[in-house]
């Protein structure tokens, strides 16, 4: 594999540790076959939502997965727990059985954070939709 001798330390709040080492190159482009096994993954329906001045309706999101499948996504975060079973929890179920029966090769994954409430949320969603895959995280 071709290395290109490029700075990588951009970040200032690094860990200086000596066994955190930041990589003094970065890897060239993947080759064909590398590449050929390639997954593509959309996070923008969770990080492409977060300060927006109003949460999209069901429609928008059901038109904009469509057009994450016919582009050959294959992964996509929908959503975050989002701490009640308001209008959203709603709208990330609604989009999940949609995902389940309209875009089944889109597998939906989404944000747990590792408390009761997230994880049984999650568990609702993983009924609706069997493939569904979750990030459990603290914090």
């Amino acid at each position: 594999m071709h290395t290109i001798d490029i700075p990588t330390n951009f970040n200032w709040n690094t860990d200086p540790h000596p066994l955190t080492p930041l990589p003094a190159t970065v890897p060239a482009e993947p080759d064909l076959t590398q590449a050929a096994g390639a997954a593509l993954l959309s996070e923008c329906l969770r990080d492409g939502l977060q300060g927006i001045t109003a949460y999209p309706s069901l429609e928008s999101m059901t038109r904009y997965v469509e057009l994450l499948g016919d582009f050959g996504v294959t992964y996509a975060t929908v959503g975050i727990f989002p701490g009640d079973a308001g209008a959203i929890s709603s709208t990330i179920k609604d989009l999940l059985a949609f995902l389940r029966e309209e875009v089944p090769a889109i597998v939906p994954s989404v944000l747990t954070p590792c408390t009761l409430p997230a994880l049984n949320w999650t568990a609702e969603c993983k009924e609706i939709h069997p493939a569904l895959e979750s990030v459990v995280f603290m914090g």
